[in-house]
């Protein structure tokens, strides 16, 4: 990307320029306002494009010169003096570089996910409980209290969405959503398997 500015070649004023029509001249209606009484109120226009840079006379009174030539229309390059009555300006170029930031990746986790005491999956964002979510997109779990959700005036369940990446977030398989994001109901053949094996664990032959 280039940025386009006139320097004064005598008394070093600098005017910046923008893409598009820059009309200059005495008159404060000019993006570019050289208040000199050489300069017509509206003198001429500087037009920055793709292709460059074009210089044209607005029918001034003392005319528009590109390196002491007198022009009605015509580009005009990096060094190349704009002269307007008796003010001569330098037009400048200015390369500048616009750096994108990288972020973060939003991919799970090298170690995987994490699990909780009992073997469940812990939820990325809150460790300590338990995940019942999953994003589609980066793949994360969370628990319901963690994802972002948009309401539905038709009274559906809302929408879920993860915070990191913005993915949409569908249940884990195993669990089922009641009224709110943040609650989620165990499948009932997990939760019987889970009392049965409680059941086993706690119970003993007598001695």
């Amino acid at each position: 990307m280039n940025l386009y500015r006139l320097k004064g070649k005598i008394h070093g004023a600098s005017y910046g320029l923008g893409s598009g029509r820059n009309t200059i001249g005495r008159s404060s209606e000019n993006l570019v306002r050289i208040p000199d009484p050489s300069v017509s109120g509206v003198h001429c226009e500087i037009e920055i494009g793709e292709t460059g840079v074009v210089v044209r006379d607005l029918q001034s009174t003392n005319g528009t010169f590109i390196d002491g030539q007198p022009v009605a229309e015509s580009a005009i390059r990096p060094g190349q003096v704009l002269q307007l009555g008796t003010v001569a300006l330098v037009l400048e170029e200015e390369s500048v570089t616009i750096a994108v930031p990288t972020l973060p990746s939003t991919a799970v986790e090298e170690n995987g996910p994490k699990t909780l005491a009992d073997g469940t999956l812990a939820c990325s964002r809150f460790p300590e409980l338990q995940a019942a979510f999953r994003c589609t997109k980066c793949q994360r779990p969370f628990h319901g209290s963690a994802l972002r959700q948009v309401r539905l005036s038709s009274g559906r369940l809302p929408l879920l969405f993860c915070p990191d990446c913005d993915g949409k977030c569908e249940v884990i398989p195993g669990f089922s959503r009641s009224g709110d994001s943040g609650s989620v109901l165990l499948n009932p053949r997990k939760l019987l398997s889970r009392i049965t094996q409680t059941i086993r664990l706690g119970w003993r032959k007598p001695e």
